[in-house]
């Protein structure tokens, strides 16, 4: 068996599922390129636009449901349990996470911001099969 289908197997047995995840449970991880910070800007302009805040406030809509959100799959590793549960790495969508953590402090009473979709993954991953993970999703 070559290299890279040993590690798309190692991948398979790693996925958890998805679910939504709070941002507050989440820590950038392994990256293979910077935050750009322009990137950033442009789609918290993109997410703003999209949930129309304006909207949002006037109709009182605090408790938005996070599971409408328009976003690409967050790619996550387990790296810790704590009181409050389980803690993950962001290794794929850094700048959807950043943009979405932004607006949370900028928003902080809509909770639309406060979640992501994230496709989970366990933390037996190997360094290898991460990094391959975060290039297939980059």
């Amino acid at each position: 068996m070559s290299a890279d289908l040993k590690i798309i197997e190692e991948v398979k047995e790693a996925y958890l599922g998805s679910a939504i995840i709070p941002t507050a449970h989440m820590a950038l991880g392994i990256q293979l390129t910077e935050i750009r910070e322009a990137f950033v800007t442009e789609l918290m302009n993109i997410i703003d636009t999209l949930y129309d805040i304006t909207h949002l406030k006037k109709q009182r809509l605090a408790n938005h449901n996070s599971t409408n959100q328009i976003i690409g799959a967050i790619v996550l590793t387990l790296f810790s349990s704590s009181t409050n549960g389980f803690h993950y790495k962001v290794i794929g969508g850094c700048h959807n996470y950043s943009a979405a953590e932004r607006l949370s402090q900028m928003y902080p009473g809509q909770d639309v911001f406060k979640t992501r979709l994230c496709s989970i993954y366990s933390n037996t991953l190997s360094d290898e099969a991460i990094l391959w993970l975060a290039n297939r999703h980059n």
